[in-house]
């Protein structure tokens, strides 16, 4: 495990792992409720967004890009490039959808 957040509720937990794994557990049942692979893109500094069906994470192969990640489906919806270089920060803002970033660019 390289990352792990809390949902807004506090309700799930969620980690990005060294094995391009992403998990989510359901942290008042004390059980793991879900997998997602991300192999093509590696996952680290995963962040919840304001709603426990997507979450942002950094890329750690291929490119440097910012992910977007629907949950419940598995599915990326949306890609943020612009760094050249590891992704270091991510943080969400506390009352919207923004995020802001930080790497080694």
């Amino acid at each position: 495990i390289n990352y792990v957040d809390f949902s807004g509720t506090g309700e799930y937990l969620i980690s990005s792992c060294n094995d391009d794994s992403i998990n989510i557990y359901d942290v008042d049942k004390g059980v793991h409720k879900k997998q997602v692979q991300s192999k093509k893109y590696g996952a680290n500094l995963i962040r919840f967004t304001h709603s426990k069906n997507h979450a942002i994470h950094a890329s750690t192969k291929l490119n440097d890009e910012i992910r977007y990640l629907s949950l419940p489906d598995s599915k990326y919806i949306r890609y943020f490039n612009g760094h050249a270089k590891r992704v270091t920060a991510l943080a969400m803002a506390p009352k919207s959808e923004t995020f802001m970033s930080a790497s080694l660019d």
